[in-house]
């Protein structure tokens, strides 16, 4: 494989801002196209929210698909596909006249295609930085902020102006940006060391991609016996059942509490303020030594929990509406800033593509269980959105409970299943991470028989 020069560190940074701005934020117009559906198709609460959280699912569950695609090729390649994937998904949405066409195209092709351009742009990013790693995933990140602070507007403005199937079309065009931003990410010197060199070892182009295919999956289930891992993964599922259910109702619960449908989609700028300003904030704060991600990750979990079990009150009037949307916002848009550095702490650099496509997987599960819990809360012909808060409230607290099990965990050194303990990535010594990847690029004949079994 020939090896390039590097991008340089600032360059990584911008596109993997565009990328998640432009091409993994679509998702964050749902609860404005939730309304719009029902609206368009005259459809149930429960099944047209089974489509909204489809989308939001996909976005995560494609996560290990991602993965895959990273070890067997390049950050950049994943994210021009999940451009491609944006394109088609979204603009042929455009032509369904049917809503259950829908789930195909605007759910799995759509939340596929953002999935894949997300996860890369953050798995670059952890390549390029070592020491700063919270500090550059937040600045990448706040591209989602920026999603999330525009997405809404702009989603409700090109259904205002071009209804429903052409804001479809051009959310589509829209997602396919990503792949120019794509082309700016050479691929980091270690992320071109996890491959292997065909050229040099003689071996052919197939074998090459069934190995680093067969590793990559094999991976994906050895990062499972760290008992620490599950437990954050775990939170990561409560924490998502939750968030899904505030990003998916939050508008209809606003429209519900005597806000206009503009108005509704007005205040939820808010949020994408609040999170542009947490996730580059959080990455400052994670720096320090005396705070670090696991703490800062526990804390905004049980905050935000809290603010969402009294969304009620907030909800009484417009300021409080404002209010706990730029703080929901605020709180829990700095997570994402710091999965990369509990993931290398966790599991070190070496399988950051894998545990963050694990994680994604784990965001997924819980965004696709929770709006179609929650439509079953909805009391009454007038859609009562109440009780479904106070549970997107408790499943975050429950998210929090367990990071802090996770880290008492660490902290005690309880045993894994293989015998180890909680080791993070600086107790990995080098020398075994650069033997690693010496084996993967000089394989053995029982490595290659390994392969070929796969």
């Amino acid at each position: 494989m020939a090896t390039h020069k590097p991008s340089p560190p600032w360059l990584i940074i911008l596109a993997s801002f565009l990328t998640t701005a432009f091409g993994a934020c679509i998702t964050y117009g749902t609860g404005v196209t939730y309304k719009a559906l029902r609206d368009r198709y005259n459809e149930s609460v429960v099944l047209t929210s089974w489509l909204g959280s489809l989308a939001l699912a996909v976005f995560s569950i494609g996560g290990p698909v991602g993965s895959v695609l990273i070890n067997i090729s390049t950050c950049r390649t994943c994210i021009v596909i999940g451009g491609v994937l944006n394109l088609i998904g979204y603009s042929s949405s455009y032509l369904v006249t049917d809503m259950n066409f829908l789930f195909v195209t605007f759910g799995v092709i759509g939340g596929l295609g953002q999935s894949l351009c997300y996860s890369a742009s953050l798995v670059i990013a952890g390549f390029y930085f070592e020491e700063h790693r919270s500090l550059a995933s937040g600045v990448a990140v706040s591209g989602a902020g920026v999603g999330m602070l525009l997405m809404p507007s702009y989603t409700q403005y090109l259904i205002d102006t071009y209804d429903l199937e052409g804001a479809f079309l051009l959310l589509g065009a829209t997602g396919v940006q990503v792949c120019v931003f794509a082309l700016l990410m050479r691929p980091h010197p270690l992320e071109q060391k996890r491959k292997l060199q065909p050229g040099d070892t003689k071996i052919s182009q197939n074998i090459y991609r069934r190995s680093n295919m067969c590793s990559g999956c094999l991976e994906h289930f050895g990062i499972l016996r760290n008992k620490e891992f599950l437990l954050f993964l775990v939170s990561t599922v409560m924490w998502h059942i939750g968030n899904s259910i505030v990003l998916l109702y939050l508008p209809s619960y606003f429209i519900y509490r005597g806000s206009s449908f503009v108005e509704a989609a007005s205040i939820m700028l808010m949020m994408g303020a609040g999170s542009i300003f947490s996730r580059i904030l959080v990455g400052f704060a994670a720096v320090d030594e005396n705070t670090g991600p696991r703490i800062l990750y526990t804390g905004i979990l049980g905050l935000s929990g809290t603010a969402t079990c009294f969304l009620s009150y907030f909800a009484s009037t417009l300021p409080g509406k404002v209010v706990y949307t730029f703080i929901y916002g605020l709180y829990t848009g700095g997570i994402y800033a710091l999965f990369n550095s509990i993931l290398v702490e966790l599991l070190g650099i070496e399988k950051l593509a894998s545990s963050f496509g694990a994680t994604l997987l784990a965001c997924g599960v819980g965004t696709l269980v929770g709006p179609p819990i929650a439509a079953f809360l909805v009391v009454g012909e007038s859609e009562n959105y109440e009780p479904t808060f106070f549970l997107a409230g408790l499943c975050i607290i429950a998210g929090s409970i367990f990071q802090i099990l996770m880290t008492l965990k660490c902290q005690f050194k309880l045993p894994d299943v293989d015998g180890g303990t909680c080791a993070g990535a600086d107790d990995i010594p080098q020398d075994n991470i650069k033997g690693n990847l010496a084996d993967l690029q000089y394989p053995t004949e029982i490595q290659m028989k390994r392969f070929d079994d796969c």
